[in-house]
């Protein structure tokens, strides 16, 4: 499973087929074990995604300091 850490979230790549496309793979942003955000396209935008939530207040950024 690829997982990708960026201020504190995991980016995890998942299965979420659809009818057309069974085989279709996106990513999902993770806090610990709750799911934040799922069926995002890229990395890059689950990054920018988390970014945006964390400079409006929406989330808080959970990396370590230090």
């Amino acid at each position: 499973m690829d997982e990708i850490r960026h201020k504190g979230y995991t980016i995890r790549y998942a299965a979420h087929p659809t009818p057309l496309n069974p085989g279709r793979m996106a990513y999902d942003i993770y806090d610990g074990e709750k799911c934040r955000k799922a069926n995002i396209g890229s990395v890059e935008l689950a990054k920018k995604y988390i970014d945006v939530m964390i400079r409006y207040g929406y989330w808080m950024s959970t990396a370590k300091i230090g």
